[in-house]
């Protein structure tokens, strides 16, 4: 793209880092913080704008075709959901075991 010279590999690191580290802090902060819903949704438009902003300066420089993008956001989208699904067991597990892990109602939340 742009110059003729191909910058990028599918998917776009850009973007999948910016949907997982920030997602990521995001459900660590909603889960393990207790915020009030005000800092939720907050937090959800913040990671939104995020994402939307690597996704877009990525393709305006040339690093990246659309598909490329768009394969970011899903590969993040999908190791995120796996993050969070592996820390739900866990903190299952350690309910069944006894152990005390304190959970917010934003972890229910699909």
């Amino acid at each position: 793209m742009g110059n003729g010279v191909w910058h990028g590999l599918p998917p776009s690191g850009h973007a999948a880092e910016a949907v997982l580290i920030y997602g990521a802090a995001a459900y660590l902060v909603r889960t393990y913080a207790h915020p009030d819903s005000r800092v939720r949704t907050r937090t959800f438009w913040l990671v939104l704008l995020i994402a939307v902003g690597a996704v877009a300066v990525s393709f305006y420089l040339g690093f990246h075709w659309p598909t490329d993008l768009v394969g970011g956001l899903l590969a993040g989208g999908l190791f995120l959901r796996l993050l969070v699904e592996a820390d739900r067991a866990l903190a299952r597990r350690s309910t069944q075991t006894g152990s005390r892990v304190p959970r917010s109602s934003a972890s229910t939340m699909r």
